[in-house]
């Protein structure tokens, strides 16, 4: 299902969110992108008599060499000029100026002022595993609002935790030639899936939202993962408990549960042997991972069986919240709540969350802004930095007796 968005700012409720895509267009303040400007070097070419109506212009390759940019910016400026009869494409020859050629004193500079856009410029892409409260909205929120910001559109898909779908989403919104540029929060796995790799060595504009990949040199924004898990086992050390279990999904090329784990072991750094650690890495029900039917069956008797093997341990750290829930249910269901803390990364802003726990907030609307910053730095093909980290907070919740919140 396709939902259409046409305003200069438009917040989108979360009911909204239950289709595969939905497209935000904006009319104001409209950007131009680098590809514009290679439309612009070949119109004036073909002006000022250069080029005439049969002779081959430049290639993709060749413009991408000329101007330094990415294939992709001089593909987008080739079928932008087929698109308005300036060239024609010929398949396995490649473009030439066209036998009719349109009135050229109409065709306006895309970066002129008074030329309006047609819907589909300016546009880029927005991938994601959910549209959990959690992180995902928060992220679509900052990115949306950016994008509405300079003038941008978008266009949104969700890959349901599941890497073939991911794979299928990436290669369907880069043979639309409808996007410049892409965000991805990618799908927790073992392995990178092949559309993701193509983008990097094509060097299409990208930007990995909430973790970098192992050995890809990908743009980046994220947390400081291993730094707010470190502190906030710390706290929970400080609170008297000695015996702490980290409980996640499997951590095997996910940079950020990585990190997350690591700040977690670092944190017993130079402690004394009364304090002990365990870890929980198995946990599969979570909408962010591939192939999850849903059923939490496997994660609880996993959860109760480290219960049963180590009944000292008073505190948790969960890597995702649907986790930090599913810990909170188990111990219930068996009598162990009590004098037990239960920490989790993400706990959603709702009004009328189910538990309270103590938690890394992340600002993952700071990181959907930065991000689109980084994804326009790259279509104008200006420098960015590998990795960019949003800030963070640590959040206690948590209720008294009396009701009121704790320190």
């Amino acid at each position: 299902m396709l939902v259409y968005i046409r305003a200069p700012y438009t917040r989108v409720p979360a009911s909204s969110y239950q289709g595969v895509a939905f497209v935000m267009s904006v009319e104001n303040n409209q950007r131009p992108f680098l590809y514009q400007r290679l439309y612009d070097y070949v119109l004036d070419e073909v002006r000022a008599g250069r080029l005439s109506t049969g002779d081959r212009v430049p290639s993709e390759m060749e413009l991408a060499q000329l101007f330094g940019v990415s294939r992709i910016t001089s593909k987008k400026a080739l079928q932008t000029l087929n698109r308005d009869g300036v060239v024609e494409r010929i398949v396995g020859k490649g473009s030439f100026v066209a036998a009719q050629l349109p009135a050229l004193e109409r065709l306006s500079s895309p970066d002129a002022a008074p030329r309006a856009r047609r819907p589909g410029r300016s546009c880029i892409g927005v991938v994601l595993p959910a549209f959990s409260p959690a992180f995902e909205i928060g992220l679509l929120e900052g990115v949306e609002a950016r994008a509405a910001e300079l003038g941008l559109n978008l266009i949104v898909r969700r890959t349901h935790g599941r890497q073939d779908v991911e794979e299928q989403v990436i290669d369907s919104l880069m043979n639309s030639e409808l996007v410049d540029g892409l965000i991805v929060f990618a799908v927790n796995g073992e392995y990178h899936n092949r559309s993701l790799l193509r983008l990097v060595l094509d060097r299409v504009p990208l930007v990995l939202a909430d973790r970098a990949l192992n050995g890809i040199a990908a743009c980046a924004v994220t947390t400081d993962n291993h730094a707010a898990a470190l502190e906030l086992t710390r706290k929970l050390l400080a609170m008297g408990h000695k015996h702490l279990a980290f409980v996640s999904a499997p951590v095997n090329n996910t940079t950020s549960l990585e990190d997350r784990l690591e700040g977690f072991r670092s944190a017993f750094a130079h402690r004394g042997r009364s304090e002990t650690q365990h870890v929980l890495t198995t946990l599969r029900s979570t909408p962010n991972m591939p192939g999850v039917s849903g059923d939490t069956d496997a994660d609880r008797r996993a959860i109760a069986q480290l219960l049963d093997e180590h009944p000292e341990i008073t505190a948790f750290v969960a890597a995702e919240y649907q986790f930090a829930v599913l810990m909170h249910e188990v111990l219930a269901s068996v009598g162990r709540l009590d004098r037990r803390t239960i920490a989790c990364f993400d706990m959603p802003d709702l009004p009328f969350a189910p538990y309270d726990f103590l938690h890394v907030r992340q600002d993952e609307r700071a990181m959907g802004r930065l991000a689109v910053d980084l994804l326009v730095a790259q279509v104008e093909n200006d420098a960015v930095p590998p990795v960019s980290t949003a800030p963070y907070a640590i959040v206690d919740l948590r209720r008294t007796a009396s009701g009121s919140a704790q320190d």
